[in-house]
C-alpha cells in the first residue's frame, strides 16, 4: 500500500512526494550506494526511477554501477527497471545495442524484461519498436519462433500505440514477418485489437478529459 501511494504521488507530480523521493535518492547516491542509505524496499523502485528519469547521465552511470555489482536478484531487477527509465536517446541506444546484446551483462532470462522496461517511456517505446524491427532476423535466430517470451516481444511494445500510424506500423510489421509469428500469433492479433481500441477510446473521450483537466 505504501509503495503504491508513493508511486502514484510521484507519478502525478505531487511536489512534496517528489521532493522527498529526490532527497532520498540524493542521500543514497552521495553515500556512493551505501547499504545503510539505500531506500526502504517499499519505496526503492519509485526513488530509483525518479532519480534516473529526472537525472543526468552521471545518475544513470551510478545506477548501472549498482546493477553491475548487485547479487540479489530482486534488487538487481529494480536497478534494471530504473536504468530503463531514462529518455536520453544516446543512453537508450547504448542499452539496446550494447547492454542488451551482451549476455554477461543482461542475462538471457532477463533480456525480454529489460527490453520491455525500456519501452515504457515515450522515447523508449519508439526506439525499442524500431530496434526490434531492424534486428528481427538476428532475434529470430537467437530465440527461435517457438519461444513464447520472444513471441510476445513485439506485441508488448506495440500494445500501447494510440495512433493510426502506430496501427499501420504494427500491422505492416506483423504481416511482413508473418512466417516468423510462431508463438506470437495470438499476441499479435490481440495487440492489433488493442491498438484499435486505444484509438477509439481517444477519439471518444480525449476531448472530454482535456476539457475536465483545463477546468480543474
Amino acid at each position: 500500500m505504501r509503495s503504491n501511494i508513493v508511486s502514484l504521488s510521484v507519478s502525478f507530480g505531487v511536489e512534496k512526494a517528489t521532493e522527498q523521493a529526490s532527497a532520498i535518492y540524493k542521500a543514497w547516491k552521495d553515500s556512493d550506494g551505501q547499504l545503510s542509505k539505500r531506500p526502504h524496499p517499499d519505496v526503492a523502485g519509485t526513488v530509483y526511477n525518479l532519480g534516473i528519469s529526472s537525472g543526468t547521465f552521471e545518475d544513470w552511470e551510478f545506477m548501472y554501477a549498482q546493477y553491475a555489482k548487485e547479487l540479489v536478484a530482486d534488487e538487481k531487477k529494480k536497478y534494471m527497471r530504473a536504468m530503463a527509465a531514462t529518455e536520453n536517446v544516446t543512453t537508450i541506444d547504448f542499452m539496446l545495442n550494447t547492454l542488451a546484446m551482451d549476455k554477461t551483462i543482461i542475462l538471457e532470462q532477463d533480456f525480454f524484461t529489460f527490453i520491455n522496461y525500456i519501452s515504457y517511456t515515450t522515447v523508449g517505446e519508439r526506439m525499442t519498436w524500431d530496434w526490434v524491427r531492424v534486428h528481427w532476423p538476428q532475434l529470430v535466430e537467437r530465440f527461435g519462433t517457438n519461444d513464447r517470451n520472444f513471441g510476445r516481444l513485439a506485441p508488448n511494445i506495440a500494445n500501447d500505440f494510440k495512433t493510426e500510424y502506430g496501427l499501420w506500423s504494427a500491422a505492416d510489421f506483423f504481416q511482413v514477418t508473418e512466417a516468423d509469428a510462431g508463438a506470437g500469433e495470438g499476441p499479435r492479433k490481440s495487440t492489433i485489437a488493442q491498438i484499435e481500441s486505444n484509438i477509439d477510446w481517444l477519439e471518444n473521450y480525449e476531448s472530454d478529459i482535456l476539457a475536465w483537466l483545463e477546468s480543474h
